[in-house]
């Protein structure tokens, strides 16, 4: 395997994909639509948004739950 070849499409991280999905959200196309807009491939832009949909409501909410005492 070569690893100068410069055909490889650049890792990108979580903060990047967030910022395009909020780009997304604001831009009102749809996911096919914004992929091919921004050169992203769509499966990669889909999986991305579901995952950090995902970790989005699984964010502990901002009220503090009640301790529990066993006796």
């Amino acid at each position: 395997m070569n690893t100068d070849d410069n055909t490889r499409t650049p890792r990108r991280n979580k903060a990047f994909w967030q910022a395009h999905t909020h780009q997304w959200k604001q831009s009102g196309l749809s996911k096919i639509a914004y992929s091919k807009e921004h050169d992203l491939k769509p499966i990669g832009f889909y999986n991305w948004s579901k995952k950090l949909e995902n970790l989005d409501s699984e964010a502990p909410s901002t009220a503090i739950a009640p301790a529990t005492f066993c006796l």
